[in-house]
């Protein structure tokens, strides 16, 4: 069911005395529902974003909540977007982990209203799934058994996350995808390739992912240097 963020902001503001308000680029409230879990500096973090992303990437944010949701745990899950609002955990072991959570779904706000630029042309589809087949070629020779999962399914697939989280283990994993993909979990589906991607490009290792996934790169080049809307 879509949430009415209006109203729910309302409802989280009143509900709960010890929120505390903080914004992004000055246009996108930040409400903290409940105290993290670990010592964190929700103002560095913020800062640090608004350095390396622009605002008019933010624009498509209504609002950021940061606390404990009944979807982490329904979902297996720290954070989530949906109807122009990040909903992101207070369990964060430092201000780079919050940061990491935050600009990943900054990337997933952007899919649907630029679409066009990311996924119309099929060039990020084909460069996903041919990192894929070949990824699948390397656990073959590897004497995995690859059959119980279809690698060429490039959407989110429950079966194949599990199949990459639990059978094979991102730490193994993260030793076979090398000068394929930049992290384990962009392998999970084309959404996650390019949200991870996005991470790399703004908080992480640009040049690296330029090497290693240049249609990627060149996709989110695109969204960093268009004009404002």
């Amino acid at each position: 069911m879509s949430i009415n963020i209006k109203n729910y902001t309302n409802y989280i503001k009143t509900s709960n005395k010890k929120n505390r308000e903080y914004s992004l680029h000055g246009f996108v409230p930040v409400i903290l529902k409940d105290d993290f879990t670990s010592e964190v500096n929700i103002r560095y973090v913020l800062e640090q974003i608004e350095k390396k992303i622009p605002d008019k990437l933010c624009v498509n944010l209504d609002v950021i909540y940061i606390g404990d949701f009944k979807e982490f745990d329904d979902r297996d899950i720290n954070a989530f977007f949906r109807d122009g609002a990040l909903f992101i955990s207070n369990e964060q072991s430092g201000e780079y982990d919050l940061m990491d959570d935050i600009v990943h779904e900054i990337a997933h706000s952007l899919e649907a209203p630029y679409s066009h630029i990311i996924y119309q042309d099929q060039k990020i589809q084909e460069e996903f799934f041919l990192k894929r087949k070949k990824l699948e070629d390397i656990l073959k020779s590897k004497n995995i058994d690859t059959s119980v999962v279809d690698f060429s399914y490039i959407e989110y697939d429950e079966d194949f996350d599990m199949f990459l989280y639990k059978d094979i283990g991102y730490e193994r994993l993260f030793h076979l995808i090398e000068d394929l993909f930049v992290s384990p979990y962009a392998v999970t589906s084309i959404r996650e390739y390019f949200a991870n991607g996005f991470e790399q490009f703004f908080i992480k290792d640009k040049e690296k992912l330029k090497d290693t996934c240049p249609i990627l790169f060149n996709k989110i080049n695109i969204l960093y240097l268009m004009e404002e809307k």
